[in-house]
């Protein structure tokens, strides 16, 4: 009986295990759909600043989102890459600079963990993982927090930062 019952858990477990790894896997498949139509994480994306106004008379509370210049591309094939539009101040160009960008692993419906490979802003992040919990309250935001897996005094690297992000759509 006790054969019967640690062969029952054997198989119970390693059947969880196989699911969750096809789970991974099938996430690793290019979908059959262009990036731009896609609904789920993959996407080209547009980071939000949040406003909170505090209207004095009437005491309400009012939430903008107003766009940044900074953009993320995650790619259905494990890739993704974060850049930002310059402007510079004494000639007024404007340049576009790829910030990082790594790869991708989805852990849960809720969960990625990004690979950093080469981060020119803060150097000391490249190789390093950053761990991104994130909902979708709908199909065109996505609202994270990252923390990144170093252990020095990085900035992000002990404390959980939000960020909103909104899907760039088609022009229309």
């Amino acid at each position: 009986m006790k054969k019967l019952t640690s062969l029952i858990a054997f198989v119970v477990a390693a059947a969880a295990v196989s699911s969750c790894a096809q789970k991974e896997s099938e996430e690793a498949v290019p979908h059959k759909f262009h990036l731009i139509e896609s609904t789920n994480i993959v996407g080209l994306w547009q980071q939000m600043d949040i406003n909170e106004v505090l209207d004095d008379e009437g005491n309400l509370e009012f939430r903008t989102q107003v766009p940044k210049t900074k953009y993320k591309c995650i790619m259905p094939n494990g890739n993704y890459f974060l850049m930002e539009v310059v402007r510079d101040e004494a000639t007024g160009a404007q340049d576009t600079k790829i910030l990082h960008y790594g790869t991708y692993t989805l852990q849960c419906d809720t969960m990625q963990i990004e690979h950093i490979e080469s981060c020119f802003d803060v150097p000391e992040l490249n190789g390093h993982d950053s761990y991104v919990r994130y909902n979708m309250p709908d199909e065109n935001t996505i609202t994270l927090y990252y923390k990144f897996g170093v252990e020095t005094n990085t900035p992000g690297s002990s404390e959980w930062n939000q960020e909103v992000w909104r899907r760039v759509e088609m022009a229309k």
